[in-house]
């Protein structure tokens, strides 16, 4: 039987997950656009796109200000603070390299834009193990939709059934889940107590310790 798993990135992979929320806000702040941090928490997960689309509908935007270009300033910003910053999460190149051992396809699906994903996978080391890298730029919807998950198993050649998905957020594991994937969350502690995640196959603190013998208990149960 082949097996694939399938990573996000931001907070599951990479601990980028906080400098979205640190470089979103002051971009929005410096174009006048007040976001709480609670409300740009309940967007993780979605293309920075859509995020934008969001505050523009829901708080008060200046005139003459495109969501698209504020959505490229906040990349720029989460790239060049994530090569200062962020690091590989505990327990990732072990999983990684365990997969790749055991012979597993991988692949990464995520909702940041892929001149990102390419750029930091590259520079933290990490773009060998991935024989598919697929972006929700290329979906027609976003996470929670399944389709950023149905591409990559597509680019794997594996059916959905073959398939276990690493993630960190509600909206990513819903995605999963809609795409007839196994699930394994990965919250972030601040999350680990939200009820929504229960959705999810197997809910972990850490991928510390997890190996493709692990991931295959949870594909198989």
């Amino acid at each position: 039987m082949i097996k694939a798993a399938l990573f996000d990135m931001d907070g599951l992979l990479l601990d980028t997950e906080p400098i979205w929320g640190v470089v979103m806000r002051e971009k929005a702040e410096a174009h006048g656009i007040i976001v709480p941090m609670n409300r740009i928490r309940e967007t993780a997960g979605l293309r920075i796109i859509e995020v934008c689309h969001y505050w523009q509908r829901n708080f008060p935007w200046p005139d003459g200000l495109f969501p698209e270009n504020l959505a490229d300033e906040i990349v720029d910003g989460v790239i060049a603070m994530s090569k200062k910053q962020a690091t590989v999460l505990p327990g990732v190149e072990g999983l990684l390299a365990s997969l790749q051992k055991e012979g597993w396809k991988t692949g990464l699906a995520s909702s940041s834009p892929l001149r990102m994903i390419r750029e930091l996978i590259d520079f933290f080391g990490i773009a060998p193990y991935f024989e598919a890298v697929i972006s929700a730029d290329t979906a027609a919807l976003g996470k929670p939709h399944p389709e950023v998950y149905l591409q990559c198993a597509a680019a794997l050649g594996v059916g959905a059934h073959q398939c276990v998905v690493l993630e960190d957020t509600v909206n990513g594991c819903i995605a999963a889940k809609a795409a007839r994937m196994k699930a394994l969350a990965v919250p972030h502690y601040e999350w680990a107590h939200d009820p929504r995640f229960s959705i999810a196959d197997k809910t972990v603190n850490t991928l510390e310790g997890i190996d493709a013998a692990g991931l295959e208990r949870v594909l198989q149960g």
